[in-house]
């Protein structure tokens, strides 16, 4: 069996949800983000693409291929809901509010409070059987095993 996949750079807001606060950069370079720099509010911050802000190294540190593919499911389905949202529909589609909800709730899982909290779950359990962190989160063996292994 091979070594899972490592992504290094991962993003801790979607670059769907980061366009969604972009302008046009200079000489055609394409849609950007003016970021802001909170510790230092006199900072003058350059535009830079979506794909340059957002993301935190090795967020997740084992078998983050797993993960980034379970985000991708989440963030396909993103532009057509804020597209509705933007045109004043968001109930015009049945499945953009669960879009939404899965959104939100997606940015939740990736914010830098619950890796912390996942970090310290794992090292708290990491020489507890897996049948017995099974039986303390009430799930099935296999998704105690992803769970401490994410």
């Amino acid at each position: 069996m091979g070594a899972a996949q490592q992504i290094s750079r991962q993003h801790l807001v979607s670059q769907v949800l980061l366009r969604q606060f972009t302008m046009p950069g200079p000489k055609s370079s394409g849609w950007q983000l003016l970021p802001f720099d909170l510790l230092n509010s006199q900072r003058r911050c350059k535009l830079k693409s979506t794909q340059s802000r957002g993301w935190a190294e090795n967020f997740i540190a084992f078998d983050s291929m797993s993960a980034e593919e379970l985000w991708s499911a989440i963030e396909s389905r993103v532009s057509a809901a804020l597209s509705a949202v933007n045109a004043g529909a968001p109930f015009a589609d049945p499945r953009h509010p669960a879009t939404l909800r899965d959104l939100v709730v997606l940015h939740y899982v990736r914010s830098h409070n619950y890796h912390g909290v996942h970090t310290a779950a794992r090292l708290a359990h990491r020489n507890t059987p897996d049948e017995v962190v099974a039986s303390r989160i009430g799930t099935s063996i296999e998704f105690a095993r992803w769970r401490m292994n994410v």
